[in-house]
């Protein structure tokens, strides 16, 4: 993997990404989705499908949600650019502005630990083989990092206090990578961090489309995700200069621990938990 090495990586993560296409054709559109679209034939043949693989009869009176659903298109105009106006309402603003933030931060630190953690060690002499070796190391505390946190976000812990408390541990984990003097040190805690990291990160996606009513779900999730993106397209620069610089271990480490402390912060100051609440009731703020 020398010269080619993350072409090579990137085709074979593909792979997986690339099998959901292969998959969506055999996922129903959202019965309630459609009913809000005013598309009822559809939703009820939605649903008349989910009965019959279910073998389970569909209730008689379900057919007198339609009318309680049905809701007039959304006129052309400003039509396209409401949903995301929607956002900034008075009962989702805060929700949006603290959740975009939430990502950014995020995924500012998520890049920062999974790209240029590793690199940033070879380049002072400690590691194991090559960078992708030791990315392919630390990657074992992934899962059961998303395991955990899939299970504590149904917990008296819920979503938010789940997120802060892995964005907090994440923080802890690689702050104590500023003394690492050996490879062994290197990936054992770097494996700590990952663990949470993606903790942290499966706990994220299971709460952001909670926050949003039906008809803003979508719209709501893809912004918040789009701040990762834009992340994403400012710290690699950022990162490769104090690559470059030859700076002190703490510059960098310093910079992805505060930006999951920020997380963290950001996820107890979200104005609602969703664990065990109704995802379609109004939000206040």
């Amino acid at each position: 993997m020398a010269e080619y090495g993350w072409r090579r990586l990137l085709l074979i993560s593909s792979v997986p990404t690339g099998s959901i296409l292969l998959v969506l054709p055999f996922i129903p559109e959202s019965p309630r989705f459609l009913l809000l679209k005013g598309r009822e034939r559809k939703a009820f043949a939605v649903l008349k499908k989910v009965a019959r693989r279910n073998n389970r009869p569909l209730p008689i009176s379900i057919m007198g949600l339609l009318p309680h659903y049905k809701k007039e298109p959304v006129s052309p105009k400003n039509g396209f650019f409401k949903p995301l106006v929607l956002l900034f309402s008075k009962g989702m603003r805060r929700q949006t502005i603290v959740l975009w933030l939430l990502w950014f931060f995020a995924s500012g630190g998520l890049i920062g630990v999974i790209i240029f953690l590793p690199q940033y060690f070879h380049a002072k002499g400690i590691g194991n083989g090559t960078v992708y070796e030791d990315i392919f190391l630390t990657t074992t505390g992934n899962v059961p990092g998303i395991v955990l946190a899939a299970f504590l976000i149904e917990t008296k812990l819920g979503r938010k206090k789940t997120i802060a408390l892995f964005a907090f541990l994440c923080a802890a984990f690689i702050f104590v990578l500023g003394p690492v003097n050996s490879s062994t040190y290197l990936i054992v805690a770097s494996i700590g961090g990952k663990f949470f990291l993606y903790g942290l990160w499966a706990a994220i996606d299971a709460y952001t489309p909670e926050v949003y009513p039906t008809e803003e779900r979508s719209t709501g999730s893809a912004a918040a995700n789009c701040m990762a993106r834009v992340a994403g397209l400012i710290s690699p620069p950022i990162y490769t200069a104090v690559l470059e610089s030859g700076l002190s271990i703490w510059v960098p480490l310093g910079t992805w621990v505060g930006l999951f402390i920020a997380t963290g912060i950001l996820a107890l100051l979200l104005p609602r938990e969703t664990l065990g609440q109704d995802i379609d009731t109004e939000l206040e703020g």
